[in-house]
């Protein structure tokens, strides 16, 4: 009996953002597998921020609420993004929401 390897080869390319005041500030998302989409896998960009990945996708939204459509679509979970624990900590005048008894509020849904 022989051992047999199987190597799976994943191409790779940067894919970048730069937040200006001409773009406005963004919610982002970096992703390649479904699977591996977690609660770091996405963001708010500000002004000046520069985003560089080496995902094979990065997506921009203009309101939260795409960006939770998104990454409920990619994962295949209705209402994955929109739990305490999955969606962005709160940030004053951007996503202002609380965690009340393990649930957003206000939710997005």
């Amino acid at each position: 009996m022989g051992v047999q390897l199987k190597l799976k080869i994943m191409l790779l390319t940067t894919t970048t953002f730069v937040c200006t005041p001409e773009t406005g500030p963004k919610f982002w998302l970096a992703w390649t597998d479904s699977d591996l989409v977690t609660n770091n896998s996405y963001g708010y960009a500000i002004e000046g921020s520069h985003i560089s990945t080496g995902q094979n996708y990065l997506e921009v939204f203009d309101t939260e609420l795409a960006l939770s459509n998104r990454v409920n679509e990619i994962k295949d979970i209705n209402n994955w993004y929109d739990t305490c624990e999955n969606r962005i900590p709160p940030m004053p005048g951007v996503s202002d929401w609380d965690c009340v008894d393990e649930v957003p509020s206000p939710s997005l849904i």
